[in-house]
């Protein structure tokens, strides 16, 4: 299959996902690189196949708590956006610093989401006081 693009056009996104919903009814899964999931889940809901296609996505937050609940997600990619803002100024600091030398390259792992360990990352605990404590997504 072809790569589809929205290009961050949520109207355009909608569409496209549709037509392919409409042309592939033997689809299976979909990978989405980049945070513009959620019209992809509306076209998956608006078909009828909203946990029927598999959806890996990229990144979390608040909105699409929903959908890994009702299963029309199952799986994100997750970059840890917090831990690399806090990773780089702590690089820098410690260079102006203490002189240390910044590394050319620096690897963080990402996490992976599932409804399973949901409850555990710091966009959902954030909308849960009672579980603020135990967000692994700034650990």
């Amino acid at each position: 299959m072809d790569i589809i693009e929205g290009h961050e056009n949520e109207t355009k996104t909608l569409e496209i996902c549709a037509e392919l919903l409409h042309k592939e009814p033997e689809l299976a899964g979909l990978y989405i690189s980049t945070v513009n999931c959620l019209p992809v889940c509306r076209a998956l809901q608006g078909a009828g196949r909203a946990g029927k296609v598999r959806v890996v996505a990229t990144d979390l937050f608040t909105e699409v708590v929903p959908y890994f609940r009702n299963r029309t997600i199952s799986a994100s990619i997750y970059q840890r956006p917090y831990r690399q803002g806090q990773l780089a100024v702590r690089l820098l600091v410690d260079h102006f610093i203490a002189g240390a030398e910044l590394p050319t390259v620096r690897y963080l792992n990402p996490a992976i989401v599932m409804r399973s360990n949901l409850k555990l990352f710091r966009e959902v605990a954030r909308s849960r006081p009672d579980r603020e404590n135990e967000t692994l997504g700034g650990a």
